[in-house]
């Protein structure tokens, strides 16, 4: 089981730089379609949206078309608009409606390829010369259909098929119940998941099944396939990485709630990264190559299906916006959370900063301060320490932002801490022998009380002197008495331990008083035996 790469991902507000969003009257319903420069987005009140990508600004609106839009498509230089209730609108540039068609019965996908095809609860429809074709006929579950080498290839209910442009079925092949996933194809093989749980490969040729990989959750988005691997969503909160053509996973990372989207490969600076969307709000970047969670970003309610467009991510969202990510430039901020208290102990502020460009930089601020450039360890990580002693109690707010030499990011990730007074302030807990002898070791590890793990950067003092100690305090050759040791770091309480060093002879002296009783011992014997 692949872990994640920071499990306090799960909880954490905000990662990814916000470019912009943009809120309109219902849940988004389907993925962002670039059209002539803009972005087009449908809702679930049956309203059409076209943004600037630049500003998420409103170009145009199409209000109140119907019920459900199932997907913005284009065709032939036009936005085709399916309503699940069955109607299909033709918009032109701007969203004036051009021509309105009726399928008759709701409408689940839709294709637009070479040509236009619809899957509705009646069958398989392709669009010619203004009306709408039945090319098969049965009542059911229907997939989004897939164009492929002139023929069309779609699930009904438990069932995968393939059937030419005039409607002759090619083959059936009897998988699981298929929900409304869309089939895709790479090198002549179809990967689709099912309710079962289950990935399946099959022979485009012939529909045989080549493998099936079990996941724990139904699958109910669409997989994508890159360089020889197939990335799916699971309902049991997990994304998979799988090779195509075994179907042994390669790793599978917790998302943290089930993924309903189909997955998209990206770079976020210079990082080949795995997008997703899921249920409970997130967009999560993994690393291709293992699956690392490496960025994100939170909305308030369900994700759909990302895009990824210049240096942009964009999804809906059920929260009613359409949000724009940027990807050339990031700072995250991993640990601590957005909220968490926090009293007099010294906080690690752990991020990370990506780029596309040179000399990137990670820049702090805290509270009003001024921006401080913070230094970057490996793979541009940061640690930085900031002791809250320096602030007053009350909310403590902590800005992150990239800068590089072609600009700085313009919408810092900010969290807010805590500061509460009523915490009290972290005790050490120690490990030693409280007795030794003359001449021996005196070794201390200073541990935290609350956590057990080893302090470092804390200071000592012993006979009036001041030390600087990490994680143990080693003495040698102390004298008889008593060693009495001061430890102090801030944001703890000072703590003082004693260890009582016992006498030990010298060893010559030790050998005169051995030798004199032996003597006595010996000369008692003597006179007890011949008196």
């Amino acid at each position: 089981m692949k872990k994640i790469f920071f499990l306090l991902f799960l909880i954490c507000i905000s990662f990814a730089s916000l470019e912009w969003k943009s809120e309109v009257d219902a849940e988004i319903s389907t993925i962002p379609l670039i059209f002539n420069g803009s972005i087009i987005v449908g809702t679930y009140d049956g309203s059409i949206y076209a943004f600037d990508p630049e500003d998420g600004d409103v170009i145009w609106v199409n209000k109140n078309l119907g019920t459900e839009v199932v997907k913005v498509v284009e065709f032939q230089g036009k936005i085709i608009v399916p309503l699940r209730d069955g109607k299909i609108f033709i918009l032109r540039d701007g969203g004036v409606t051009e021509s309105e068609l009726n399928a008759n019965g709701q409408i689940y996908g839709v294709e637009s390829a070479n040509n236009l095809y619809f899957t509705t609860e009646n069958g398989l429809y392709t669009y010619q010369t203004g009306e709408l074709v039945e090319l098969y006929a049965k009542q059911g579950v229907y997939t989004h259909p897939t164009e492929y080498n002139e023929k069309i290839i779609f699930g009904v209910n438990e069932n995968l098929m393939m059937v030419d442009k005039n409607g002759n079925v090619q083959w059936e092949t009897e998988l699981a119940s298929l929900w409304t996933v869309k089939p895709i194809i790479s090198l002549n093989t179809i990967y689709i998941g099912s309710m079962d749980h289950n990935l399946y490969s099959l022979n485009a040729n012939d529909g045989n099944i080549k493998w099936s990989t079990r996941t724990n959750g139904a699958i109910t988005a669409s997989a994508y396939a890159d360089g020889g691997y197939i990335y799916v969503g699971s309902n049991d909160g997990y994304l998979y990485s799988v090779n195509s053509e075994t179907g042994i996973i390669k790793w599978k990372t917790e998302i943290g709630s089930g993924i309903f989207t189909t997955p998209i490969k990206t770079k976020i600076g210079n990082e080949n990264v795995i997008v997703v969307g899921s249920n409970d709000g997130k967009i999560t970047a993994l690393r291709k190559n293992d699956g690392e969670i490496i960025w994100g970003y939170s909305t308030t309610d369900r994700v759909g299906d990302p895009i990824a467009y210049e240096n942009r991510i964009i999804a809906g969202s059920n929260d009613k916006n359409v949000y724009a990510l940027s990807t050339d430039r990031a700072c995250i901020i991993w640990e601590p959370l957005d909220g968490e208290k926090i009293g007099y102990k010294i906080v690690k502020i752990k991020g990370m900063i990506f780029s596309t460009y040179e000399s990137a930089e990670a820049e702090l601020k805290i509270n009003s301060g001024i921006w401080e450039k913070i230094k970057l360890g490996e793979n541009n990580t940061f640690v930085y320490e900031l002791d809250p002693n320096l602030y007053p109690f009350g909310l403590l707010s902590i800005e992150c932002r990239e800068k590089d030499s072609e600009g700085t990011e313009s919408n810092p990730i900010k969290i807010n801490l805590l500061r509460d007074a009523a915490l009290p302030k972290p005790e050490f807990l120690f490990e030693y022998s409280s007795n030794v002898n003359e001449g021996e070791q005196i070794l201390i590890y200073v541990k935290d009380m609350e956590t057990g793990e080893l302090v470092e950067d804390f200071k000592w003092e012993y006979k009036g002197k001041s030390y600087a100690g990490n994680e143990k305090i080693e003495l040698n050759g102390q004298n008889k008495g008593k060693v009495e040791i001061i430890i102090k770091k801030t944001g703890y309480e000072d703590t003082k331990i004693t260890i009582l060093v016992n006498e030990v002879l010298d060893p010559i002296i030790m050998y005169v008083v051995g030798g004199i009783i032996l003597i006595l011992i010996l000369g008692f014997i003597y006179l007890y035996k011949y008196r």
